[in-house]
């Protein structure tokens, strides 16, 4: 039989447990992802295929679901990452970026037709044209991490980033030229004073982040790749994300992270595989319809074009749907997973102390060059 010191001491106990829990989770150093990867590929096949539906106006909410379904299945010492954005914002910065674009690119192809007859000034405006493409799309990715970090809440306090646009794609052109010169040797010193710049101007709350990385520890690495021809580039990015995380604090708390590039590799080498299966079933497909144009040339000799672009048309969009779907949900699902299940902070106090929210400007529509540009992922 129960008595009532027994009883007290049960309560006593469940009240020690709960505080122990509470503890944990307050200092809970960990991350942890509890997404489905199943859920994610059928939701992705839902999303790109609606947007082929309706001329492509659903891909931004597309976007805005992918995000929220990843943010809030990522918890930090017990709370749930938000996603804030919308997608009448990423469509409304879309519309704004192909106001610019569109005029840019006429003033362009008018130059080139104006000067089609000098070869010199053709192909200074030609060069003058990709590096105009290379400021854009650097402009595009900043402003792209800029909206999202700002669109991104944890316990309530915003995420955000500040530094200069213009002085990332500069900074970004620099380093390409850098790049190109040395033949791609200084890739790495590329990657990481980019990635350099965008965490230390990134913030939670009021406090920034700060990140002393270098190129040079990750030199060795990619001199591997670059002596394979590309070989292991995967897991060069692999191992140049855990660097990277690894240099990087919050105030006095240090963040770590460790994603394996086997598992991410097995990924990729399946979508490849059924990417290649895939191919081979619609050239299978096509030599069966070979009869048919043969025996229908002779009086209809417009149908064996008809039927061999037909069947690649349909068979390569089929190809490219499901090439997205496994990349989101086979490689990047991996990554996401592994990232948040390895995340260690040593410290959760310093980011619970942050400040609610700076006084700086936030970004009031999407990510807009990023989209009709076409870079990032989702």
């Amino acid at each position: 039989m129960t008595t009532g010191d027994d009883h007290v001491s049960d309560i006593v106990a469940g009240g020690s447990a709960a505080n122990q829990q509470e503890t944990a989770k307050d200092t809970g150093l960990d991350g942890r992802f509890d997404g489905r990867r199943s859920t994610v590929f059928w939701m992705q096949l839902r999303y790109v295929l609606l947007p082929v539906l309706t001329l492509g106006i659903y891909r931004f909410w597309a976007k805005t679901k992918t995000r929220q379904y990843f943010w809030s299945h990522a918890e930090i010492a017990g709370d749930r990452l938000e996603y804030l954005g919308s997608a009448k914002e990423l469509l409304i910065g879309f519309l704004i970026a192909l106001a610019i674009l569109l005029p840019l690119s006429g003033i362009g192809v008018a130059a080139e037709t104006l000067f089609a007859t000098s070869p010199e000034t053709a192909g200074l405006l030609a060069t003058l044209g990709s590096l105009g493409v290379l400021l854009f799309i650097q402009v595009a990715l900043y402003r792209m991490w800029r909206y999202r970090l700002t669109r991104t809440a944890w316990r309530g306090i915003r995420f955000g980033m500040d530094g200069s646009t213009l002085a990332f794609a500069g900074m970004s052109i620099l380093y390409f030229v850098l790049t190109s010169f040395t033949l791609g040797l200084a890739f790495p010193w590329m990657r990481v004073a980019l990635a350099r710049y965008r965490i230390n101007n990134a913030r939670f709350g009021d406090r920034h982040f700060q990140c002393d990385a270098t190129g040079g520890s990750l030199f060795l690495p990619w001199l591997i790749v670059y002596l394979t021809l590309g070989i292991g580039y995967v897991w060069y990015l692999v191992r140049e994300f855990n660097t990277i995380v690894s240099h990087t604090r919050f105030g006095d708390s240090e963040i770590a992270t460790r994603v394996r590039a086997a598992p991410v590799y097995g990924w990729a080498v399946l979508m490849l595989a059924i990417l290649a299966g895939g191919f081979v079933f619609v050239f299978i497909l096509q030599n069966s319809s070979l009869d048919f144009m043969v025996r229908t040339a002779a009086h209809h000799p417009e149908a064996v074009t008809t039927v061999f672009f037909g069947v690649w048309f349909v068979g390569g969009l089929l190809l490219l749907v499901a090439a997205w779907v496994m990349i989101v949900a086979f490689v990047l699902f991996e990554v996401a997973k592994q990232a948040c299940n390895s995340l260690q902070v040593n410290d959760i106090a310093v980011f619970e102390a942050a400040a609610a929210q700076s006084g700086a400007l936030e970004p009031t529509h999407g990510e807009g060059l990023a989209d009709a540009l076409d870079v990032g992922a989702f």
